[in-house]
């Protein structure tokens, strides 16, 4: 199984001191659904980094992204949100387009990236909440959907499975938060080192 993840390229010329604290970041796994609850839970920016860091057909406004486990490709509605906030990123920070005639076209986004205050503000609210709710009907219902797409290696219920996935991406959201606060500590600390963040698959 394909697993992807969030990795940082230090600049050769930060200093050391950052570098030696993003080298601790090195790299986060996520899964392409974890992105999907955040759209729906009405996060933008963090997730629009992520999937335009992997893959983006820079010939339409349009990105192409790895089916989820939620459903077989993003809806034209998330779809649409993603390419209206790319836009409004680009407008706001320099963002790398990295094409090859090999690979799938993708963008690497700036350390500055983390001063847009919309950025900031979805980090925040992930580090201070839960990404999903056991309380929730419809959470309950995504965290069904994908339990049933998923390996169990031992005997649950149903309801521990939706259990499990909600505290998984509970704390993935808190992994997550805590991944972009980071590296914003260090970009406020160490100003002039700068890095870029892509994502990858191994």
């Amino acid at each position: 199984m394909t697993q992807w993840g969030l990795v940082i390229k230090i600049s050769s010329k930060a200093s050391p001191e950052a570098a030696k604290v993003l080298k601790r970041l090195k790299w986060l796994d996520f899964g392409w659904e974890s992105m999907e609850i955040m759209m729906m839970k009405g996060l933008r920016c963090l997730p629009t980094i992520v999937y335009t860091a992997s893959r983006i057909d820079v010939s339409s406004p349009y990105c192409v992204w790895t089916p989820t486990l939620l459903h077989e490709e993003l809806s034209p509605q998330y779809t649409q949100e993603v390419e209206r906030t790319f836009g409004l990123l680009k407008q706001r920070v320099k963002v790398w387009i990295i094409r090859s005639s090999e690979e799938p076209d993708f963008a690497r986004w700036p350390c500055e990236v983390l001063d847009v205050k919309e950025v900031q503000d979805e980090i925040n609210w992930l580090a201070a909440h839960d990404l999903m709710s056991k309380d929730s009907p419809e959470d309950r219902r995504v965290a069904e959907i994908i339990a049933s797409k998923l390996y169990w290696g031992r005997e649950l219920t149903l309801e521990e499975k939706i259990n499990d996935v909600i505290d998984d991406e509970n704390l993935f959201g808190k992994r997550f938060a805590n991944f972009f606060s980071r590296a914003a500590e260090v970009h406020r600390k160490y100003p002039k080192s700068r890095f870029w963040f892509y994502a990858t698959s191994e």
